[in-house]
């Protein structure tokens, strides 16, 4: 990965893109859903995620499957976001 949370000076900067990220992502899943498709994970509709519990759900995650971070920083987002809201089947 580019950045590390747990370095000071990059620590803040990898919240906040992670946080980005995590928007970005928040973006694509409204659009699947407004278009009738499947989301991509399934956040209870009146949570707003913050950017200590984005970061949190990544460092979680991370600590499980640390071999995602060689990935880019959206998809091991994505799969952390994925974990962590699975959407009922």
């Amino acid at each position: 990965m580019l950045l590390e949370l747990d370095k000071p000076n990059q620590g803040e900067l990898a919240a906040t893109i992670l946080h980005v990220v995590s928007h970005s992502l928040g973006a694509a899943n409204a659009e699947l859903e407004f278009a009738g498709k499947a989301p991509l994970y399934c956040v209870p509709n009146q949570l707003a995620l913050t950017v200590d519990q984005n970061r949190n759900i990544f460092e979680v995650y991370m600590s499980r499957a640390p071999e995602m971070g060689e990935l880019p920083y959206f998809m091991v987002m994505l799969s952390a976001l994925q974990e962590t809201f699975p959407c009922e089947r």
